[in-house]
């Protein structure tokens, strides 16, 4: 999904503002906490934000250059989505929640495919509403306690994520084939996934079961990826919870240890446009890294959850980029972390307002403990 007018934006083809913009960097120095956790972080240097003419920070911009260079451009000119309720159940999870199962039929021309998802409604008054990319299309899942959430006042869509087109690359399989990769920029699954929960989300808002102030987008590992994208891509949701997304998540890219940008394109090439592929083993030259992603949800909520075993996504990356957001609102009159220059201790949060933090014990995963936290989250700015 990238503005219509917009060109594509080259490593050659930046004209002498954009490359003003991108000669000035942020100097990663002891303020920050990842350096106690990390000391190879200091002294590196990250892309400064994209800024407008008023030097404030660019979202658009931003997500314009993490889509054209990373995730890929979704052309969504053209395509028609129409949704459909197929069933309604009430008096489901032991009587208190209603259950609707929705059909998204998306159409462009003559193509058309089809997704599912299902909504849990509580009988009692919702607190907030949670958009959840699954990689199960069971419910409940070892990933997915439903009842529990039912049981905090929220109302969930639960999406299974292959079910909107494979986790392969294959370009025919579900919506995949509406958006034909006709160059290096075209979009990857990942963007696809984020369409998904990008329409499930306005879907919720334009049939009262969410709120503007309270309607959250949430997922794991890969599924964590699209939740920011997600998020950042469609200012309707309010805040994104992220569990161990690691590489092209919430990671930044220069000097992160496990998955860089080459091992996750070599294994996963199909989850980005073809152009990121040309950063493996290059992340330093990046004109961006995964602050801008995090730039791009400003001034919304973001929510973080490590792992501490979790070496492969790499938590002090995950913190930094944490930091970094830290350091934006702050910049921009918001509040961020509640103390800056912390190192992360495991299994203790570091609150915030717009950006909250913690790294938990144990291994990749999302579990009964990391939901419990995002819904104290959830339910503390309701």
């Amino acid at each position: 999904m990238c503005g219509a007018g917009h060109a594509v934006i080259r490593m050659t083809g930046y004209t002498n503002k954009e490359k003003s913009k991108m000669e000035s960097e942020i100097l990663i120095g002891e303020a920050y906490g990842a350096t106690r956790t990390k000391p190879e972080y200091l002294g590196m240097k990250v892309p400064d934000y994209i800024r407008d003419e008023n030097g404030r920070p660019d979202g658009a911009a931003m997500l314009r250059r993490l889509q054209e260079e990373e995730y890929g451009c979704l052309q969504e000119e053209g395509v028609t989505v129409r949704m459909t309720e197929k069933e309604r159940e009430e008096k489901v999870l032991a009587g208190k929640a209603r259950k609707i199962r929705i059909e998204a039929e998306c159409t462009r021309g003559e193509e058309n495919a089809v997704f599912l998802f299902t909504v849990f409604q509580p009988y009692a008054e919702s607190k907030a509403s949670v958009v959840y990319l699954d990689f199960s299309a069971e419910i409940p899942n070892r990933y997915f306690p439903v009842e529990e959430m039912v049981d905090a006042q929220m109302t969930v869509a639960h999406i299974h994520y292959a079910s909107v087109t494979g986790d392969d690359g294959d370009f025919m399989s579900g919506i995949a084939k509406l958006f034909p990769r006709k160059d290096r920029s075209s979009a990857g699954k990942i963007a696809m996934w984020a369409y998904a929960g990008g329409k499930v989300g306005k879907y919720l808002l334009e049939h009262g079961y969410a709120a503007p102030e309270s309607l959250y987008i949430a997922g794991h590992s890969r599924l964590g990826k699209t939740a920011l994208l997600a998020a950042a891509e469609y200012p309707y949701f309010c805040g994104v919870l992220s569990n161990c997304s690691g590489c092209s998540g919430a990671a930044m890219s220069r000097r992160k240890g496990g998955e860089d940008v080459a091992k996750i394109y070599k294994q996963f090439p199909y989850w980005f446009c073809e152009k990121y592929g040309e950063y493996s083993g290059r992340e330093a030259e990046m004109p961006f890294d995964q602050h801008y992603l995090m730039a791009a949800i400003f001034p919304r909520r973001i929510c973080i959850v490590t792992a501490e075993e979790d070496a492969w996504a790499d938590t002090d990356a995950q913190y930094l980029t944490v930091e970094l957001y830290d350091r934006l609102c702050r910049e921009q009159g918001y509040t961020g972390l509640q103390k800056r220059g912390e190192a992360y201790i495991v299994g203790k949060k570091i609150p915030g307002d717009r950006i909250t933090f913690v790294c938990r014990p144990g291994t990749h995963y999302l579990s009964r403990s990391d939901w419990n936290f995002f819904l104290k989250y959830i339910a503390a700015k309701s």
